[in-house]
């Protein structure tokens, strides 16, 4: 995940980030309204341990950067299935928001602003509102939280939001040093949710991740609709479908104040199509090749595709890949000139059955 506004950026935690969350989650004054005044003890190498589980899927520990400087940390954690519909009272309680027989999916969200310098200032509620909005993007059907009793500043924050209280409760836990703490449940639905991220025409997000929900279905939409007379792409649209029905390929997409606008797929499978007789570009498990990487031309050269680029190489790190590969036609002259920043070398020429001439440059992950 990677979400952008203005000056905000929260983005997956990376191995550059494991000294910075160590320094934090050591930290009392950080930590206390976590239970932990002395901090918790841990160090780099068992956070990144501990992140090599995280996924865009269930779960995931999340980087606050503003102006481009990491301040804080966030997280999702979704649970659940989501099978079908439910209406929700208007007056709930949090164990009606626990997924169980329903299958409804629930995501629990937190949020610390580690550095004091950035807190107080409204960047908590901003950051909240981009996730939130990306979760029910994503189809959660509901989002939780909880916090200390004695934390009445986030719990305005929350309530400005829409959290809706659903019970304290009383000395229910005991902090690091043996002294009863009580907790405070919020729950939200879509309907709940009061909007501060300042997102507008004006001040876009642009969000960069996985496709979930019906976001492949729009983003093909868009591409058959942008080659009006070339029935090539229906059939590249049936292509893409088949091949991520069958976890063949994995797409992700760049969007614009929830508008999908940009794309790039990983081949996992040495069968798609886009292989050709390339079939060791792709070894299951090890390569994995970049497919279909573009964008809206109105947004080309605004750093989009760098940004969505980076998303999936970190995937292809945590699924497992080495090698990563991506192929360019020698007029793309520009295209070439971006592969190479990125650290991409020249990996091989090849010539399609129908003349095109693609030259493959790749990068270990």
């Amino acid at each position: 995940m990677y979400l952008e506004n203005q000056e905000i950026t929260i983005r997956n935690t990376r191995g550059s980030d494991t000294e910075i969350l160590a320094k934090w989650w050591n930290d009392g004054t950080v930590m206390a309204h976590a239970g932990f005044p002395h901090g918790l003890g841990t160090t780099a190498e068992k956070i990144a341990k501990d992140l090599e589980a995280d996924s865009d899927e269930r779960r995931r520990r999340l980087i606050l950067e503003i102006g481009g400087k990491a301040v804080g940390e966030m997280s999702y954690t979704i649970v659940g299935e989501n099978d079908r519909n439910l209406d929700f009272p208007d007056h709930y309680c949090v164990d009606s928001l626990f997924p169980g027989e329903r299958g409804e999916l629930t995501a629990e969200i937190g949020i610390k602003i580690c550095d004091p310098a950035y807190q107080e200032k409204g960047f908590g509620r901003r950051a909240l509102s981009l996730l939130i909005r990306e979760l029910f993007c994503r189809k959660v059907s509901r989002i939780i939280l909880d916090t200390n009793l004695k934390n009445t500043r986030a719990q305005h924050v929350y309530e400005l939001l829409g959290f809706v209280k659903q019970g304290i409760r009383y000395d229910s836990w005991r902090d690091q040093e043996g002294v009863l703490q009580s907790a405070i449940d919020y729950a939200m639905t879509e309907a709940d949710f009061v909007d501060y991220s300042g997102e507008s025409e004006e001040h876009p997000t642009w969000s960069y991740r996985a496709t979930t929900g019906d976001d492949l279905e729009r983003i093909w939409d868009l591409n058959v609709r942008s080659h009006p007379g070339k029935p090539i792409w229906e059939r590249f649209r049936f292509q893409a479908f088949r091949h991520e029905d069958r976890k063949m390929s994995k797409t992700y997409i760049a969007l614009r104040n929830g508008e999908p606008l940009g794309e790039g797929t990983l081949l996992f499978d040495p069968a798609c199509e886009a292989v050709g007789d390339l079939k060791y570009i792709v070894i299951p498990g090890e390569a994995t090749d970049v497919n279909g990487l573009r964008i809206v031309k109105k947004y080309e050269g605004e750093g989009h595709i760098s940004r969505l680029m980076k998303v999936m190489e970190e995937d292809a790190k945590r699924l497992g890949f080495r090698e990563i590969t991506i192929g360019v036609e020698p007029v793309e002259s520009r295209n070439l000139a971006i592969y190479l920043h990125w650290g991409y070398t020249r990996y091989l020429e090849y010539e399609f059955d129908d003349g095109a001439l693609v030259i493959y440059y790749g990068k270990t992950l």
